[in-house]
């Protein structure tokens, strides 16, 4: 029997708010999640205020941090990283030029 194809949920919404005149007030990556057979992989993990939020977020999915064992970053700015820490069990793939002091346990992609 061939494996189920992926799941793919939007976890948390991305947010980007400006002033008029352009300034950021508030910007807040979106965070995917995809579940397999294998794997549970988070993209990106957003800013630590939204920690809550994806709590309940996996929770409403049946899991738990510790339940991620992948991310995948799409670039380091802190809106995409601030929750890394959040899940000790995932390893963490990221650009090569992400600097490894902003990341944890850091697994570089080879190009």
């Amino acid at each position: 029997m061939p494996p189920k194809p992926p799941k793919l949920n939007v976890i948390k919404p991305g947010l980007l708010v400006r002033s008029e005149t352009g300034v950021i007030l508030d910007a807040r990556s979106t965070v995917t999640l995809i579940q397999s057979d294998e794997h549970r992989i988070l993209i990106d993990t957003s800013l630590k205020k939204d920690r809550a939020v994806l709590r309940e977020s996996l929770k409403a999915e049946s899991l738990s941090p510790e339940d991620i064992n992948m991310i995948l970053l799409t670039h380091c700015h802190r809106d995409h990283i601030e929750n890394n820490e959040l899940f000790p069990n995932a390893s963490i793939y990221a650009h090569s030029s992400c600097p490894s002091k902003k990341i944890i346990k850091l697994e570089r992609f080879p190009y």
